[in-house]
């Protein structure tokens, strides 16, 4: 499973900086995957989440400063920055669906001029 985010590249840095790690080659190697691999992470802009928590767990490293840039000890924090990064993700899925529609209407439009034109 893969967190997908706007700010997924931020979570990489984050645990390269934390780690000490001077590239993203060394931060591959640690997370056991290939540079090819992280570098697709950055470039789709999503990271497997169980893999960053196992890691982030395996080296005392706080998860809510990881993934949502932040540290807190208070589950209510936690839970209502969660739910602000599924708001944008819904927003985003909505967005998506809205341009889908329209490129579907677009296209039947066009399918259908062309056999009244023809």
């Amino acid at each position: 499973m893969t967190f997908c985010s706007r700010e997924a590249n931020a979570v990489l840095d984050r645990l390269k900086e934390r780690c000490g790690f001077k590239s993203d080659r060394v931060l591959a190697a640690a997370l056991g995957c290939g540079p090819t691999i992280l570098s697709s992470w950055r470039h789709r802009n999503s990271v497997p989440y169980e893999r960053l928590i196992d890691f982030a767990i395996s080296n005392r490293l706080d998860l809510n400063w990881l993934f949502l840039g932040a540290t807190s000890t208070d589950p209510a924090a936690t839970v209502r920055g969660l739910l602000n990064e599924a708001a944008e993700l819904q927003d985003g899925l909505l967005r998506i669906q809205k341009d889908l529609r329209r490129i579907e209407e677009e296209t039947r439009l066009a399918v259908f001029s062309a056999g009244v034109a023809g």
